[in-house]
């Protein structure tokens, strides 16, 4: 009995051990299953990764043709001419109101001039601020400003002068407001900017001394957070733009920067300081050194306003050209603005200029040695 119940029992084990060891296979099996399973799903979300890595490049190389094509279209709506020749007239609209805002005497209207040109549009518009120390100037009456306002609207653009609060000394607080009219002013062309043939997707912010330092604070600074700098496609600094807050968050349009080298009003360190400033957050910049001279950029105008008609050009196009304008005017600057002959500084008393500058209508021009002129100011027009 005892040998038969050994037996018995190794019966059971033996087929216990074939039952343990077909219930490990089946598990195995399912195990492998699971694994196949979660490879195969794995690999599934690969493709579908891939297919949506592949849509998003597709929508956004469609998106760059989209831009390349509207460019072309942009420019076929033209002819060769359009913005790097002086080919058309143009009107001034005056003093038109573009908002009011708290001054050093009180509620002050803000009103800008638009040169018109005659070109079919819809065109790119140009927003240009005067000079003037943040003390003084007029968007009437600060000759650079106008004439490049009068031969950028003869080369097919919409040219904004706007005027801005002005204070009783320097600070902050003065710049700031005048920020804020410019941003304003700005506001208003990207509202109104259709009824003057502007196309408002296409526009350019700049200035000259304290209207450069406006401009470029206005927009490449962090002052406004609620700024739409999309539509602004360059931005051009003539003599004196310092950034004094952080770089604004978000991809910037480019800037060129143009100084004389000789300066005594504004110092010609502070374009190199804003031109690496810029360069070192990403922003594409045109530093452009006027060798010899000082504040008063005049006697090179031609050169000023062709190298911006450039970087207007392919800022806007994205095409490169080459502009070489030659201008009566400017002729006329480099015969009688000579400033530092000898050595000696020479301020220009010009009188009775009419708006479009024309050489004919130019009447009396006189040059007279700084140290005969109290209060006058180097350079100053």
């Amino acid at each position: 009995m005892r040998k038969k119940a050994r037996i018995t029992i190794g019966i059971i084990s033996v087929a216990m051990m074939a039952l343990l060891q077909t219930g490990c296979g089946q598990k195995t099996v399912t195990e492998q299953e699971d694994i196949a399973t979660k490879e195969d799903v794995a690999a599934q979300e690969t493709v579908e990764e891939k297919e949506a890595t592949a849509e998003k490049e597709a929508a956004a190389e469609t998106e760059e043709t989209a831009i390349d094509n509207a460019s072309e279209q942009y420019l076929a709506v033209t002819d060769d001419r359009a913005y790097k020749e002086l080919a058309w007239n143009y009107t001034v609209e005056s003093d038109v109101l573009f908002g009011q805002a708290e001054g050093v005497n009180g509620l002050e209207d803000l009103k800008l001039d638009i040169y018109m040109t005659d070109k079919e549009g819809p065109n790119p518009a140009i927003i240009l601020v005067h000079g003037g120390g943040l003390i003084s100037g007029d968007k009437a009456n600060e000759n650079l400003i106008k004439d490049l306002a009068i031969d950028y609207a003869k080369m097919g653009y919409v040219v904004i002068l706007p005027n801005y609060r002005l204070g009783t000394t320097v600070s902050a607080k003065v710049l700031n407001n005048a920020m804020e009219d410019t941003k304003s002013a700005y506001e208003w062309v990207l509202e109104n900017g259709s009824n003057y043939g502007i196309d408002t997707d296409y526009i350019v912010l700049g200035g000259f001394s304290a209207g450069a330092d406006i401009s470029i604070n206005t927009y490449y600074s962090n002052f406004f957070t609620d700024m739409k700098r999309e539509n602004i496609k360059c931005v051009l600094d003539v003599g004196g733009g310092h950034v004094y807050y952080s770089i604004a968050k978000g991809e910037l349009a480019g800037c060129v920067i143009i100084h004389g080298t000789a300066d005594t009003t504004v110092d010609f360190d502070k374009s190199e300081t804003t031109a690496k400033l810029l360069e070192s957050n990403g922003i594409d910049v045109l530093f452009h050194p006027l060798e010899g001279i000082n504040h008063d950029v005049l006697i090179k105008y031609d050169e000023i306003r062709n190298l911006m008609a450039e970087y207007m050009y392919k800022s806007i196009t994205g095409i490169e050209t080459e502009i070489d304008i030659q201008s009566e005017v400017s002729q006329e600057y480099e015969k009688t603005l000579a400033r530092q002959k000898n050595g000696v500084s020479y301020v220009v008393k010009q009188l009775d200029v009419t708006l479009d500058g024309s050489l004919d209508e130019w009447t009396d021009i006189e040059v007279i040695k700084m140290d005969q002129v109290k209060d006058a100011g180097d350079g100053v027009l």
